[in-house]
């Protein structure tokens, strides 16, 4: 089994102003390997209605079962993913939607056309979609505590939601 490297929980420039960056790249490096690692696995072992037999298992093998990842596409069109550890998902999706940085984020879709990238839009719609971005996590992040208060109010589950 591959070294598992800590998800780091804080963003590239929570992680600059505590002199963590290295850790928050060793993160996002694993964070890039799990993500590609499930697509292949997946695009090679999916028939188009089902998984082949030991797929999950080999995945779990491979990376661990205390990541999950998120993807769905902004509105402008980005593939925007979101890794987070399992343990206290809700609130782990809470402090990504709190650590957000629209500006950041911006930032980096400016540098990426700097450096030559062709299909990053204009600032205007880098900025829109950027606070896109934003109210989707929070939404998320706000959805996901109030069902985990529903289960926990029936007694399902144990309280984490803040």
């Amino acid at each position: 089994m591959p070294n598992k490297i800590p998800l780091y929980p804080y963003s590239a420039k929570t992680a600059q102003e505590r002199g963590e960056i290295e850790k928050w790249r060793e993160s996002f490096r694993e964070n890039c390997a799990c993500a590609g690692g499930i697509d292949v696995l997946i695009r090679e072992n999916f028939d188009g209605m089902h998984l082949k037999d030991g797929t999950v298992e080999k995945i779990v093998e491979l990376y661990g079962y205390k990541r999950v990842e998120l993807e769905w596409w902004s509105p402008a069109g980005e593939d925007f993913l979101v890794c987070v550890n399992v343990e206290n998902f809700p609130d782990e999706i809470l402090d990504y939607s709190d650590d957000f940085d629209p500006d950041e984020h911006i930032e980096m879709w400016v540098e990426a056309r700097a450096n030559g990238r062709q299909d990053v839009p204009g600032a205007r719609r880098l900025a829109k979609d950027a606070e896109d971005i934003q109210k989707e996590l929070d939404e998320l992040a706000f959805e996901l505590q109030e069902a985990e208060r529903k289960l926990w109010l029936t007694g399902i589950t144990a309280p984490s939601a803040r």
